[in-house]
């Protein structure tokens, strides 16, 4: 993820960057072969966990906060 910040925005790895990033790591995630999905709420949440745990392989929740 360091690489990948450093070649969306340019930071320098030793020094964190100034604003957070947006990113949509659900996108990311699956850009690399990962299955993914967001929770708003913990309904969705635990949704996304018990999905999570079901799939075989790594499983990214992404929750919005």
């Amino acid at each position: 993820m360091r690489i990948t910040q450093q070649w969306l925005c340019g930071a320098e790895l030793r020094k964190p960057t100034p604003v957070p990033l947006a990113h949509d790591w659900v996108a990311l995630a699956k850009g690399y072969g990962v299955e993914a999905g967001r929770a708003k709420t913990l309904e969705e949440l635990a949704a996304q966990f018990k999905r999570g745990l079901a799939v075989a392989g790594p499983y990214l929740v992404e929750v919005v906060m």
